[in-house]
């Protein structure tokens, strides 16, 4: 009685180490392939239209310096405001802002092509704090401004991700040994590592349904808001992948340990 007690604490701790193991490895996995990798943040920024939306709203902002300045607003249009730029600088542990002197000497230096170019008078000064002000525009449109926390939290996960990946399948590994030991009908085992493979996928579907619900991804404080939004979208995306895995985890590990109770029971 007391070795059946045992056997059944130990089975429990060991489900339990699978199932930790297993959210670990595929939740790492999804992360990876969603929040964590730039290329599907590009096609989130893409389908979102942000660089689009960052261009019309940086158009208007320099509408309003040609107002004040008399220098035309397409002497301020650059080649290189794709915001995707911005996702790799994200990506790469970079500053994703763009207030930079490089950035204020290139739009001073626009200026003063189009202003000599026209046999214009100019003051320097004045120039210099028209391309300041280009600067500041062009980095609140297309910058990703107040993500220290976020490039922190990208960097750090996409650096730890293949030892997480390598302490899930331990954590998977282990707690299969052990079965092996403890029971003699591959059944059982089979049983025990399907139930952990429920749990995990309940586990996933509950998770991802609560960071909907309570809507997670709203409370990054980033700018401009364009972004926030993509981001919030990105991380929907990433929520709905995981709630598909784990319904069908959780299914396809339900339909497989009724197989095997009716295997069990008919043994018996």
């Amino acid at each position: 009685m007391t070795l059946s007690k045992s056997r059944k604490a130990m089975c429990f701790i060991l489900t339990m180490l699978f199932s930790i193991g297993s959210i670990l490895f595929f939740g790492t996995l999804i992360a990876k392939s969603t929040v964590l990798n730039e290329g599907y943040m590009n096609r989130i920024f893409e389908y979102s239209n942000v660089n689009e939306q960052c261009e019309k709203a940086f158009e208007d902002r320099v509408a309003i310096l040609e107002a004040q300045s008399t220098i035309p607003a397409r002497v301020f249009k650059t080649n290189d405001t794709a915001a995707s730029n911005v996702i790799g600088k994200l990506y790469s542990s970079q500053n994703p802002t763009l207030y930079s002197k490089n950035q204020i000497k290139q739009f001073e230096s626009l200026c003063k092509e189009y202003l000599e170019g026209n046999n214009m008078q100019y003051d320097s000064e004045l120039i210099h704090n028209t391309a300041i002000k280009a600067t500041e525009a062009y980095n609140d449109c297309f910058g990703f401004n107040n993500a220290d926390t976020l490039v922190s939290y990208i960097g750090t996960l996409n650096s730890n991700s293949s030892r997480l990946i390598s302490i899930g399948m331990l954590l998977m590994a282990v707690p299969i040994i052990m079965l092996l030991v403890l029971y003699r009908r591959s059944r059982e085992i089979m049983f025990n590592i399907f139930a952990s493979l429920t749990t995990s996928g309940m586990i996933f579907t509950v998770s991802s349904l609560l960071c909907l619900i309570f809507k997670t991804a709203q409370r990054l404080d980033i700018s401009p808001q364009i972004y926030s939004q993509a981001f919030g979208n990105a991380v929907k995306g990433s929520c709905f992948i995981s709630i598909i895995f784990g319904l069908l985890l959780t299914g396809i590990s339900i339909f497989v340990n009724v197989k095997i109770t009716k295997s069990l029971d008919s043994k018996k």
